[in-house]
């Protein structure tokens, strides 16, 4: 405690008085966490070689359970290819600055801003993925689920999903799963899902489950099949079947489900 009468500064030193230190980095914004890139299946684009790639797939064979006789081959069958084409677009935004406010500045501005820009980019391709998730479903109803209002996420509805990808045959990513993208709030409904054979039931049981339970960071939880993590970007369908409330959308991607491609693999930044 100070005397009543002592003074800390004294007013007559005015070049104390408005001394203020500037913290030069500057505190971290909220950014959301983008999930759609890991999920696509990349191909490359050589340089000088247009704007557009092609893909073809083979068609599927049937199996032939007619024995031949011998010498007689019998007649040849079918066979064939589909195709599919990828064209690049460019996007693109810039910000300027003069080299003055470069020069004097008391942080690096153009260094921060190059983040926030790169982060703009991601968002943007992230948005576009999502884009096309919800055209293909929109073109398949297999492909889509709708969960009734009232209903919640909930373990039996992912396993619809898993389920439903291995009965059109689609084969999961590499290490075995499907990865799943959802929103924060579908993923309190889901680990808090304590209907029999839901995901606290299974928690149980599961050393997994025990150790790491509930959402880590970008985790969820690795669970019937499908590896889920979360996202804000996911997006919502309002007054979702006519019930008047937000339905969010949530996604479990196949292997080669969806393919994109960037000149000489240039990546979107982290």
């Amino acid at each position: 405690m100070f005397p009543a009468l002592m003074r800390t500064v004294n007013p007559a030193i005015q070049h104390i008085q408005d001394v203020v230190y500037f913290q030069r980095k500057a505190i971290d914004n909220l950014k959301a966490n983008l999930a759609t890139y890991p999920c696509m299946d990349r191909q490359p684009l050589p340089m000088k070689n247009g704007k557009t790639i092609q893909f073809y797939v083979n068609t599927l064979m049937s199996a032939n359970t007619v024995p031949i006789s011998e010498g007689t081959p019998g007649s040849p069958i079918d066979n064939g290819s589909v195709k599919n084409t990828v064209t690049i677009s460019q996007y693109g935004d810039y910000m300027s600055f003069s080299d003055l406010i470069d020069k004097t500045g008391i942080s690096p501005i153009v260094k921060e801003q190059a983040v926030e820009l790169g982060y703009a980019a991601s968002l943007s391709v992230d948005l576009l993925n999502y884009t096309q998730f919800d055209a293909t479903a929109a073109a398949d109803s297999v492909a889509r689920q709708d969960i009734p209002v009232g209903s919640y996420m909930n373990a039996s509805a992912a396993r619809q999903a898993y389920h439903s990808l291995l009965a059109r045959d689609v084969k999961p990513k590499d290490g075995g799963f499907f990865p799943g993208i959802m929103h924060p709030l579908q993923a309190f409904d889901y680990t808090n899902d304590n209907t029999a054979g839901g995901v606290l039931d299974l928690l149980k049981y599961n050393d997994y489950g025990r150790i790491k339970s509930g959402i880590q960071g970008n985790s969820v939880l690795t669970l019937d099949g499908i590896r889920w993590v979360i996202s804000t970007k996911v997006p919502t369908t309002a007054n979702y079947l006519s019930g008047g409330n937000t339905g969010y959308h949530a996604y479990v991607i196949g292997k080669n489900a969806f393919l994109c491609t960037s000149l000489s693999f240039t990546d979107v930044p982290d």
